[in-house]
């Protein structure tokens, strides 16, 4: 389960948008889309989830999704799992339960931590992650960092729809 904690320990890098579901919005919680950094046995809410813990195990990175461009979000995931292996790190104590619901509390007992929220974070995770950074090259991360932040500057410039129907009804 070395792999595993891999996956964990580049999470955020690995999500949170730099590679897939790449909508500039925040995270929603208390979603079947795993927000929290745990894994868990047969737990829907966990970000790894090993389905059972039979004879043919085998895990879930379940934070994927139909946006992501599978070359790069799979030569992350790879180069994390062998970073687990390579290290090999240790696999905290699964979660039990809907992470989601979770007050703060019983997030810090058991030392689960929020992906990142936001592209800006979600980016600066990507870049700080020397693991992922170095399976992505010094050509490709730069350049991909660069677009994604373009991308950002571009929604912060435009007003949305939703500010029109609030804002201006109070105008």
């Amino acid at each position: 389960m070395t792999l595993a904690a891999g996956l964990l320990a580049h999470a955020e890098a690995l999500t949170g948008w730099a590679f897939h579901g790449q909508l500039v919005q925040a995270a929603a919680t208390a979603s079947w889309a795993p927000a929290h950094i745990c894994w868990g046995v047969g737990n829907r809410a966990a970000l790894v989830r090993v389905p059972g813990m039979g004879r043919r195990r085998h895990l879930e990175f379940r934070s994927g999704d139909n946006s992501a461009n599978p070359y790069l979000f799979l030569t992350g995931l790879l180069a994390a799992g062998l970073d687990g292996l390579r290290r090999e790190l240790p696999l905290p104590a699964p979660v039990h339960g809907d992470v989601g619901h979770f007050s703060a509390a019983e997030l810090d007992e058991q030392h689960v931590r929020f992906l990142p929220r936001t592209l800006p974070d979600a980016l600066a995770a990507l870049e700080s992650d020397q693991v992922v950074a170095d399976a992505l090259g010094p050509v490709l991360l730069p350049e991909f960092i660069r677009v994604k932040r373009a991308e950002l500057e571009a929604y912060d410039l435009t007003v949305h729809q939703w500010e029109r129907d609030i804002y201006l009804e109070t105008l």
